[in-house]
């Protein structure tokens, strides 16, 4: 029995390790949502661990108790089955809170936008006297789309430093009233941005990467762009993915 014992100790303790990694990968992203959404993702990334580290407590409490070691030794056992479901279960609930608490605040931009398919396209970090800056990031769930968005006002650009930039590395340039490819692609370019709708077609855009199903209106697919209003230094970038 002292060997089961032990053997039982090892592996909530191995549970307690494992936990506490998976619900530090999984809290990674909450650190920069509200407070609130950071308590319930706080709750559910750790709770199999806090769940654990308990087991692990009670097992060196009641090691001399032979009742208690069996039941502490069950429990472990099915909690351990349990534990695929849960965190399948909490990622999900996780992605929907993100989903739902987009990060807007553009101090944490470098965070995010840290991926060599972003950062082709989206500056590596928010160039320097920038007005107005507005960044907007939230992940997929379900049937909604992954966007990062940032817009800011750069009077030290102009047309042709934009077009050297992104001229060569676009598959279509133009306004958007003028894209006739695929219907639907273009519809929420500036969406989370400053930018009104009776304005819109004052900004060229230069699009990067555009693909999307085969529905009359782009259901599902990504494009990536940039665009810029010469008259008033108003540029986006943006991705969606969805």
């Amino acid at each position: 029995m002292l060997k089961e014992m032990k053997k039982n100790n090892k592996l909530a303790f191995n549970f307690v390790i494992i936990d506490f990694i998976v619900g530090t990968l999984l809290f990674y992203d909450a650190l920069f949502r509200p407070i609130n959404i950071i308590l319930l993702t706080l709750l559910l990334s750790y709770l199999p661990f806090i769940i654990f580290f308990i087991i692990s407590l009670l097992s060196y409490h009641f090691k001399n108790n032979l009742k208690a070691i069996k039941i502490i030794k069950i429990t472990t056992k099915i909690l351990s089955y349990l534990q695929v479901f849960y965190y399948f279960m909490a990622i999900f609930m996780i992605t929907i809170l993100m989903a739902l608490n987009p990060v807007t605040n553009p101090k944490y931009y470098k965070f995010f936008v840290n991926y060599d398919e972003l950062t082709k396209i989206f500056p590596k970090q928010i160039p320097d006297n920038t007005l107005n800056v507005q960044f907007y990031y939230a992940p997929g769930v379900l049937q909604g789309g992954t966007d990062y968005v940032l817009y800011y006002i750069d009077n030290n650009i102009t047309l042709d430093k934009f077009n050297e930039k992104f001229k060569n590395k676009s598959i279509w340039i133009g306004h958007e009233n003028e894209y006739t490819e695929k219907k639907g692609l273009l519809t929420s370019i500036f969406s989370h941005t400053p930018i009104e709708y009776e304005k819109k077609d004052d900004f060229i855009i230069y699009l990067i990467e555009g693909e999307c199903d085969n529905s009359e209106y782009c259901n599902h697919g990504n494009y990536l762009l940039v665009a810029i209003n010469e008259n008033t230094n108003e540029i986006v970038y943006k991705s969606s993915s969805w």
